[in-house]
């Protein structure tokens, strides 16, 4: 398990910077923009340390790379996604329950329907387990 890398009174500091979207004990997201705004001051001369220095952020508190290794994945980000850099993107199934009409909504065929469609499935959960029987029976008597 990852040790907490900032306390609480740093994740308070980090927090009311203006770079700064979100901080846990463990991580810090910067904004868009600080990202974009870093890349660009690099790019024109700023050594590393001074571009995150000048945002307000205490270097010390991270691993001495840390930085070099942060600000290439944001140049390889933007180089990929363009203007789009950046955007969460929301991947997975959506959250949420398919929305099903209430019974007392259902027509009669659609109800006939339904219950056919439960019966069919509880037959098929029966000769599932008709199978499992048969077969866990068979490996009993060998």
């Amino acid at each position: 398990m990852l040790k907490d890398r900032f306390t609480e009174e740093e994740m308070a500091r980090l927090q009311q910077l203006s770079c700064v979207e979100k901080v846990t004990t463990k991580m810090i997201v910067f904004t868009r923009e600080f990202k974009f705004k870093a890349i660009e001051q690099r790019a024109s001369g700023a050594s590393i340390i001074d571009v995150f220095e000048d945002a307000g952020i205490d270097t010390g508190l991270f691993p001495r790379k840390h930085f070099m290794f942060m600000l290439k994945a944001w140049r390889k980000e933007i180089k990929l996604r363009k203007d789009e850099a950046f955007i969460k993107v929301k991947r997975g199934r959506p959250v949420g329950k398919r929305e099903e009409k209430a019974i007392k909504d259902m027509s009669t065929a659609e109800l006939q329907a339904k219950i056919a469609y439960l019966e069919a499935e509880n037959d098929f959960i029966k000769k599932l387990k008709a199978l499992e029987n048969i077969s866990l029976s068979e490996e009993d008597m060998r």
